[in-house]
């Protein structure tokens, strides 16, 4: 007995023709057939032999031939080499055996049962892949641009999501429409379709395994995705981040609020990463008189840290397209510390964005003080804070 070897079968199991012909090419080079699998073929190392080779589509028995198939065909020359399930089975015989006969209407049976499956697979795959951009990119920005979204929120395992489920999806339909013009040149509706299916053999086994790893990552991006975002609550110590309290603030523009004994003050805070930031901070803050006399106001403030001058680029680029949508004016700008300001003044609403080469600090105001005079305080807020991550 001679070694053994595995090969890849370089040929989708429909490609009868490439395949029978590529196994007594391989006999010609000394390797003949031992058992047949769906990827793998085993051979045993021999004299160089001039084999035939001859496929026969599996009927009702599927893993292996009857025991009359068998008799019948060892009569006449013929050594049952092993069986693809659901496929084909693999007989072989010394060059001059007679041949024997297999209806078209089997092979052609063969693919319809292998589209229907393929098509049955695409039928979810496909809005499977849909959903996903839909939840990981439509939900998520339905209340902001895309690139913003983008910036802030995508991180390593979306991507790793969305790139193998894009092209596993792309593979599967690329293979199916393969094996649909198979099928057409069985019916003599395309003449001109080659036979050979080395690439999509491999590009039928790339997609699924490409879809069946998404389909992993997605349960994973999902755990890593609430944990990657952090909530730091309520913070007390404000002075430490990059923000200033809203009470300073209101003092400025109205110092008797401080006698008022219903003002209440109330903060929430978070953190996050992506692909395109080292960091985001986030404070949302009010203050609030109730009672006979009312006043209210709230101010959100984010603060990103980018990745690259790129990214701060865009990033900036867009939140001062967004600032001036949303309030309806345009901005003023003007430079402080170092660090490109501007101010937009809405009718009921101020945004003020500053932003160098790596940071930015965008804040959305409601209330009665006036955010542009509140420019250099932030910057140097932001160069303190700066200093002490560094």
């Amino acid at each position: 007995m001679g070694k053994r070897k595995r090969l890849w079968v370089p040929y989708e199991p429909y490609d009868f023709g490439a395949i029978q012909e590529w196994l007594e090419d391989k006999a010609r080079e000394g390797y003949e057939l031992y058992r047949m699998k769906p990827y793998f073929a085993v051979f045993e190392e021999t004299e160089n032999k001039n084999l035939k080779y001859h496929l026969e589509p599996t009927g009702k028995d599927s893993a292996k031939p009857e025991d009359e198939i068998l008799e019948s065909r060892k009569e006449r020359g013929w050594t049952y080499a092993g069986t693809i399930t659901d496929h084909f089975h693999v007989f072989r015989a010394p060059e001059g055996t007679q041949d024997f006969y297999t209806e078209g209407q089997s092979l052609r049976r063969k693919l319809e049962e292998k589209l229907k499956k393929e098509k049955r697979s695409l039928l979810w795959q496909i809005p499977l892949l849909i959903l996903t951009v839909l939840l990981q990119v439509g939900f998520m920005s339905s209340f902001q641009d895309t690139i913003i979204w983008m910036i802030e929120s995508l991180s390593l395992f979306q991507f790793i999501v969305l790139v193998p489920l894009f092209f596993g999806a792309l593979s599967q339909y690329m293979t199916y429409r393969h094996h649909k013009r198979m099928l057409e040149k069985l019916d003599g509706i395309d003449d001109v379709f080659s036979d050979s299916t080395v690439n999509y053999r491999m590009l039928g086994f790339l997609g699924r395994g490409l879809f069946s790893a998404a389909v992993v990552f997605i349960g994973i991006s999902f755990i890593l995705e609430s944990s990657g975002n952090s909530s730091l609550g309520s913070i007390t110590k404000i002075d430490q981040y990059p923000f200033i309290h809203i009470e300073e603030i209101e003092l400025k523009e109205n110092p008797s609020i401080s006698e008022s004994e219903y003002i209440k003050y109330y903060n929430h805070a978070g953190s996050s990463k992506s692909l395109f930031l080292e960091e985001k901070l986030y404070l949302y803050q009010n203050a609030n008189i109730g009672h006979v006399e009312h006043y209210y106001s709230d101010l959100t403030a984010v603060y990103y840290k980018l990745k690259s001058e790129q990214a701060a680029d865009l990033m900036s680029n867009e939140l001062r397209k967004r600032a001036e949508d949303s309030s309806d004016v345009d901005g003023t700008s003007e430079t402080h510390l170092g660090y490109s300001t501007t101010h937009y003044d809405g009718t009921n609403v101020q945004y003020l964005i500053l932003s160098d080469s790596s940071q930015i600090l965008e804040l959305k105001y409601y209330g009665d003080a006036d955010l542009s005079e509140w420019r250099e305080d932030f910057a140097n807020k932001l160069n303190t804070y700066n200093s002490t991550i560094q």
